[in-house]
């Protein structure tokens, strides 16, 4: 038997769910989290021991990263839909109603054995411990991840802003060995733009240098966040 780390479901399975609850004649949309457990996942797990997650999961448990919380007097599918739009596709949520067997059916641990006498056996407290652990495995990444993540955006607009010093300071649009000036002649019926280009000077060069490398730093950030992606545990 495995412990509540694995007791998790996907989001595929709770969009399954859904498709399950929407197709049975004794369902109302106004159905309560509690109505759930009790009009579906209690018959539909009655007699196996296993609660809905471990169910569904029985051939390979998955390791749960996200701790999802709820209330038994929620509208059901408002909770549902919910947590299919808060989590990715990768991700594995333990939920009480679906991850604990709820039976009470003798034929599985009873709620109260599941819950466990003391505070280090409850499986809410080991699924948030596991969470913990595997974040920790992960270190800077798993903390930090949202800044990281913000790395690449801000090295583009520090580019932008080296590149377009030329253009704020002297008006004219830089390559990389001069500068393209617009010059405007005014004729009798229309107006007409002559560009004229002129050297550029040292300092813009080294900071259209700067703009470049900073491009390809973006560049590869993004490729390195892509190849390496962070462990999303959460609740």
């Amino acid at each position: 038997a495995c412990g509540p780390e694995y007791w998790g479901v996907t989001r595929r399975q709770l969009r399954e769910l859904l498709r399950r609850v929407h197709d049975e004649p004794s369902w109302t949309p106004q159905n309560s989290v509690y109505a759930l457990v009790s009009d579906l996942i209690v018959p539909w797990t009655r007699g196996t021991g296993r609660g809905c997650a471990l169910l569904v999961n029985s051939a390979m448990p998955r390791k749960v990263n996200v701790m999802v919380s709820h209330a038994w007097a929620e509208n059901a599918e408002d909770f549902l839909e919910a947590v299919i739009r808060s989590t990715d596709d990768d991700d594995v949520m333990f939920i009480c109603a679906l991850s604990l067997y709820q039976a009470e059916d003798h034929a599985g641990p009873t709620i109260e054995e599941q819950l466990g006498s003391r505070v280090c056996e409850s499986p809410f407290r080991r699924v948030l411990e596991s969470i913990r652990q595997q974040g920790s495995g992960c270190a800077f990444g798993w903390r930090w991840h949202g800044v990281l993540s913000q790395v690449p955006a801000v090295l583009l607009v520090c580019a932008f802003a080296l590149y377009s010093l030329p253009v704020v300071v002297r008006s004219c649009i830089p390559s990389f060995d001069s500068c393209g000036f617009a010059d405007t002649k005014v004729g009798q019926t229309s107006v007409t733009l002559i560009w004229r280009r002129e050297p550029l000077a040292e300092e813009f060069k080294v900071l259209l240098i700067s703009s470049l490398l900073l491009v390809f730093l973006a560049a590869a950030w993004a490729d390195a966040l892509a190849l390496t992606p962070p462990f999303r545990g959460r609740m």
